[in-house]
């Protein structure tokens, strides 16, 4: 029969033997990465060589000052004003169709375009002549865009006043 193991000698490398494979490790994780450890120092060169680094450090150095100050300019109302009306606007561009707004953000690039090619002319429209361009099929759908745009937008409006009183 077999004797019992009643004591177990662990074996622990001394710390020469975990230095050099420390060494070692690090020796194939930077030839494995040579490349990027290549490109990284490339980056952080030009960092320095144009300044970034300098006031990388120096905003680390001085991060309790530049926090305070940071942080009470953030505690002015018109900062929260602002932070709310930007979240407002991210809302509102989320409901817009991307679609919808290339279309008529092409139609007021190409009216601006227009505009500015027609600025120079001084001559007064004519009723007569207005009359007439309301019969232009650009004209007319400009016109019922801005139209339809306004009834929209006073639907908004109305909707939010009864949600309001």
């Amino acid at each position: 029969m077999a004797r019992a193991i009643t004591h177990i000698e662990k074996q622990l490398p001394n710390p020469e033997q975990e230095q050099v494979q420390a060494i070692g490790q690090i020796l194939e994780a930077v030839a494995e990465s040579r490349d990027t450890l290549l490109m990284t120092l490339d980056i952080l060169k030009e960092l320095h060589a144009s300044g970034v680094l300098n006031i990388l450090q120096g905003i680390l150095k001085n991060r309790q000052q530049i926090g305070a100050i940071a942080f009470t300019q953030l505690n002015q109302p018109g900062i929260h004003h602002g932070l709310k009306n930007l979240i407002g606007l991210a809302q509102f561009l989320g409901k817009l169709d991307p679609a919808q707004l290339q279309t008529m953000l092409n139609g007021v690039a190409r009216g601006l375009e227009q505009s500015g090619t027609h600025a120079a002319e001084t001559k007064p429209i004519g009723l007569w002549n207005m009359g007439k361009m309301l019969r232009d099929p650009d004209v007319n759908a400009s016109i019922n865009m801005m139209l339809q745009f306004l009834r929209g937008m006073g639907e908004g409006i109305n909707g939010n006043r009864s949600s309001v009183h």
